[in-house]
């Protein structure tokens, strides 16, 4: 037989024939070889005709061949890349071989003694079961074991750090878990079902969505932790005030109403507006939050409307008709106002006390100022004022008479001086003076005067004080006395007596006496009156 290579431990199949050399007849007898055909060892062994039985002549003489049979089988080694995989993976084997006579790559087929996709978490030992062999149809091998750890990963710790938050802000998870096989703390990452951020308000769920492992490459997972819920929130805010024109230099008055969006929910947080309620300019100021703070969740994010405030007074400007009046009289004063923020006419809704009380008894110089304001439109309180000076003066009259004893029916001749009180000024020119009786008497007597009334083309003032005089109006009354019968030709021997007819007083001493017919002419040195005879 040809040199033929067979697996170890089996019997090699050697064929044996004999002739006869005489007559190359058919050897019948019993061929012994000189070696066992069967082998446990590899090797390459020699077979030849050890001895021979020839039941027909006793022959033992014989010349032989020698053939050659080789033991021999695979040394297979099976190895993975990966001894700890996931469950229900299939996991990857590489069996490489030689021959164990030369060591030559073996080139065949095998089968496994299991499966390579467990769907149960456990430790699988492998190795090759059968082999087939495409150069000597060996089929005896060796082969080692491996063992492969189908496993996953069991999260069995998954919560958030705050399961209200802002939106635009990111949730914050703690995930823990174990390897199923053995127990072992698991060391990896991991990906949700969505995105940690969100930027619009609602309620999401979160799951684990992959992992990745540390430690052995795993991916095969199991959550036992409930998912979790995360809301991003975030606060409205509506800011009002009862009062958005207010005066400069005062505090406005805000309100913030909050609420969290995703239920609608009172939020207890405080805000923090883009600038101080308190100006002490005059302006329209626009007001927003500019953070909030103390929500019971701890909401910062939030949206906010704004409002504007106008901080405003009034400007009053006080102006005066007559700046030098009358004792007694009331200050003839008005006002203008606008609004200062605008220039819009406030006169119409304002209402404005002064500093001082506008009627003065005494003569002298007051000077005002707005006190105070109500504004019927806004409630401004707030204001600026100029300030008015008003006199309250009146005249001072000194009458004066140049005879105080006239005839009467004569007019009295009297004269006066003026001043202004206030500062002593010559009112002379500009006061006219009405006395309180007509200076022409047609009855003897005593009549007094005093200033009744005045005009002043200077400063129109009509309060005075005047001093008074009296006049006599008066006449004599003569008495003749003369003999009734004289001589023609001769001298009347005539005499006088007089009184005044006012007192009665004896006016002889100082009156002569003119005779002219029926008229009476009677002087008096320091009186001349004028008298009828009767």
């Amino acid at each position: 037989m040809p040199d033929t290579r067979i697996d170890v431990g089996t019997s090699a199949i050697i064929q044996k024939s004999a002739v006869y050399a005489y007559d190359s007849s058919t050897f019948t007898g019993t061929i012994n070889l000189n070696d066992t055909e069967t082998k446990n060892t590899v090797g390459k062994y020699g077979y030849k005709v050890s001895s021979i039985s020839d039941p027909n002549y006793g022959l033992t003489a014989f010349t032989t061949n020698e053939v050659y049979v080789i033991f021999d089988k695979v040394q297979l080694t099976i190895s993975t890349p990966d001894d700890r995989v996931d469950v229900g993976s299939t996991v990857s084997v590489t069996v490489t071989g030689t021959y164990a006579y030369d060591e030559a790559s073996w080139s065949g087929t095998y089968s496994l003694n299991d499966t390579l996709t467990k769907n149960t978490v456990g430790k699988y030992g492998y190795t090759v079961s059968s082999i087939t062999d495409d150069n000597y149809g060996l089929s005896v091998f060796d082969c080692n074991a491996i063992s492969i750890i189908f496993d996953k990963v069991v999260i069995d710790t998954f919560t958030v750090a705050d399961s209200r938050i802002n939106v635009g802000d990111t949730a914050s998870f703690t995930v823990g878990g174990y390897y199923a096989y053995d127990g072992g703390a698991w060391s990896g990452s991991y990906a949700l079902n969505d995105t940690a951020t969100k930027n619009v308000v609602g309620k999401y769920g979160y799951r684990i969505a992959s992992i990745t492992d540390d430690n052995y490459g795993l991916t095969a997972f199991t959550q036992t932790a409930p998912d979790v819920s995360v809301i991003f929130d975030k606060l409205s805010i509506t800011l009002s005030t009862l009062d958005n024109r207010i005066d400069v230099g005062s505090t406005a008055v805000i309100n913030a109403d909050i609420i969290r969006l995703y239920d609608n929910s009172v939020s207890g947080a405080a805000v923090a507006l883009n600038g101080t309620l308190t100006k002490s300019t005059v302006g329209k100021y626009g007001y927003t939050v500019s953070s909030v703070s103390g929500d019971e969740y701890g909401i910062t994010a939030f949206e906010s409307n704004s409002i504007s405030i106008i901080f405003d007074r009034v400007n009053v400007t006080l102006s005066l008709s007559d700046s030098r009046i009358d004792v007694g009289s009331s200050m003839p004063w008005s006002f203008t106002a606008t609004y200062a923020y605008d220039g819009a006419d406030a006169t119409p809704y304002l209402t404005v006390n002064l500093n001082d009380t506008d009627t003065k008894a005494a003569v002298g110089k007051w000077a005002f100022q707005a006190s105070s304001i109500l504004d019927s439109k806004y409630g401004l309180s707030a204001f600026t004022t100029n300030t008015i000076e008003c006199i309250w003066d009146k005249v001072a009259i000194s009458l004066a008479v140049s005879d105080n004893r006239i005839d009467v029916g004569s007019s009295a001749s009297w004269s006066y001086t003026a001043t202004y009180q206030y500062d002593n000024a010559d009112a002379t020119p500009y006061v006219s003076v009405t006395l309180n009786d007509t200076v022409t008497k047609s009855t003897v007597g005593r009549y007094g005067y005093t200033a009744s009334s005045i005009t002043d083309s200077k400063y129109g003032l009509t309060v005075f004080d005047s001093n008074s005089f009296y006049v006599i109006f008066d006449k004599v009354l003569v008495t003749l006395s003369t003999d009734n019968r004289i001589n023609i030709g001769s001298a009347m021997p005539w005499s006088f007596t007089a009184v005044y007819a006012y007192d009665l007083a004896d006016a002889t001493p100082y009156l002569t006496v003119s005779l002219n017919l029926s008229l009476i002419h009677i002087s008096e040195p320091t009186r001349p009156l004028y008298i009828s005879y009767a």
